[in-house]
C-alpha cells in the first residue's frame, strides 16, 4: 500500500478546508516519509499559492505522486489522473458562479470536473455536496462516498478566565452581550443581510450588545463585492483570529449567527454547537444536515426572519439555554476520529 497526500494546504492559513485536511491527516497512521510508511506528504514550495499552486498540482505534484495513490483533500488535483481520490467540499463555482471572478470560476469548474471524472473515488463532505456534484458532473454515483466532518475535542466550553481575556483583548466589556458570526467577507456568507438586520434592531433592544464578525476579507481577485455600503453601530470586525482563539470566542458569545446562502458542510456551525453556543443558521444547502432540529433555522434571504432571529437571541433566555444543550448533544454525532478512520479505509481500498 502506498498513499501520497497533496499537502498544498500547509501553505495557507487555517480556515475550513485547511482545517479538514489537517484534522484528518493528523489521525492517519504515522507517516514519516520512509518507504515502509503507510503514507507520505507531498508538500508544495512556498511559491505555489493561487494560480501558481494549481500549476504545481498539474505538473510537479503529478510527477511526485509517481505510482502511489494520490489523495487530494482540498478539492483540486492533477486533471486526468486515475490513481487519485479527491475530497469535494462544495460546488460553489457551479451553483453560484456569480460570486467569483469569471476566470477563476471557469478554471475551477474545468479542474474539478476533470479530477472527479478521472479519479478512482470521490469523497463528499455532506449529502448536499454529493447531490450537487452528481447534478453537475456525470460520474457513477457509486464512486462518491459521503464522509461527514467533525469538531476537534478542543472545541468545548472555554474557562471563564479565557473568555474574560479575549473580551479584554478585543475591547469588550466583561458582561457585554455578544452575537457572533464568522467567515470570510464574501457574497455567499450573506453578511450584508446580517448587517441590515442588525441595523434594523431598535436601539433599546440592542442596548450595548455587540455584533462580532470574525474572518478575513475575501480575495478581491476571486470574490466580488459583498454589498456592504456602511457599517451600523455596535459592530466589531476582528479580522482573522488565530485558530486557538476560536473555541474561546464561540464560548464568549450568547449566540452564533450563520446566515450563509451556500455551504458544502458548515463547519463553524458544528464548532459553535460543540462549544455549547446556541446557533441561528440557514435552512439552505448543507446546514440543516449539521444543525438538525437544534438551534433556529431561517430563510437567509428574508430580512424579516433574520431580524426576528436576532431579536430572539437578545430576549429569549429560555430558548438560548435549550438550544445550547440540544446543540451540544447533537455535536457528539460528528467526529474527526470517525471521519479519519472512514477516509483511511477508503484510501486503503483503492491503493
Amino acid at each position: 500500500m502506498s498513499v501520497a497526500i497533496n499537502a498544498r494546504y500547509l501553505l495557507h492559513r487555517v480556515t475550513g478546508v485547511q482545517r479538514y485536511a489537517r484534522e484528518i491527516v493528523a489521525r492517519f497512521p504515522s507517516g514519516r516519509g520512509e518507504p515502509s510508511d503507510p503514507f507520505r506528504l507531498i508538500e508544495a514550495p512556498q511559491w505555489a499559492k493561487g494560480a501558481k499552486g494549481h500549476l504545481w498540482e498539474q505538473a510537479q505534484l503529478r510527477l511526485a505522486a509517481g505510482s502511489s495513490l494520490l489523495w487530494n483533500p482540498c478539492q483540486t488535483g492533477p486533471m486526468g489522473l486515475k490513481r487519485q481520490v479527491v475530497t469535494v467540499h462544495d460546488m460553489g463555482t457551479f451553483d453560484h458562479p456569480e460570486s467569483y471572478s469569471g476566470a477563476f470560476a471557469a478554471w475551477y469548474r474545468q479542474c474539478m470536473t476533470s479530477v472527479a471524472t478521472s479519479a478512482a473515488h470521490v469523497i463528499a463532505v455532506s449529502e448536499f455536496t454529493r447531490e450537487r456534484l452528481l447534478h453537475h458532473v456525470r460520474i457513477d454515483p457509486s464512486k462518491v462516498t459521503v464522509i461527514l466532518e467533525g469538531a476537534d475535542v478542543r472545541f468545548r466550553r472555554a474557562a471563564p478566565e479565557q473568555v474574560l481575556a479575549i473580551r479584554t483583548r478585543l475591547g469588550l466589556k466583561p458582561d457585554q452581550r455578544i452575537l457572533l458570526s464568522l467567515g470570510s467577507l464574501e457574497p455567499r456568507k450573506n453578511l450584508a443581510a446580517l448587517l441590515r438586520a442588525w441595523a434594523a434592531l431598535s436601539p433599546a433592544l440592542r442596548g450595548d450588545a455587540v455584533l462580532v464578525l470574525v474572518g478575513k476579507q475575501g480575495d478581491p481577485a476571486v470574490f466580488k463585492g459583498v454589498g456592504i455600503e456602511s457599517i451600523p453601530p455596535g459592530v466589531l470586525f476582528t479580522g482573522y483570529l488565530d485558530d486557538e482563539d476560536l473555541p474561546t470566542i464561540y464560548s464568549a458569545a450568547s449566540a452564533f449567527i450563520y446566515p450563509s446562502l451556500y455551504e458544502g458542510f458548515g463547519l463553524p456551525v458544528l464548532e459553535a454547537m460543540s462549544c455549547g453556543t446556541p446557533v441561528v443558521t440557514s435552512n439552505l444547502s448543507s446546514l440543516p444536515e449539521v444543525a438538525g432540529d437544534t438551534g433556529l433555522l431561517i430563510d437567509p434571504r428574508s430580512d424579516a426572519e433574520l431580524l426576528s432571529a436576532l431579536e430572539r437571541c437578545l430576549t429569549d433566555d429560555a430558548w438560548l439555554g435549550r438550544s445550547a444543550a440540544e446543540g451540544l448533544e447533537r455535536s457528539r454525532r460528528f467526529s474527526w476520529d470517525m471521519a479519519a478512520d472512514q477516509t483511511w479505509k477508503l484510501l486503503k481500498a483503492h491503493a
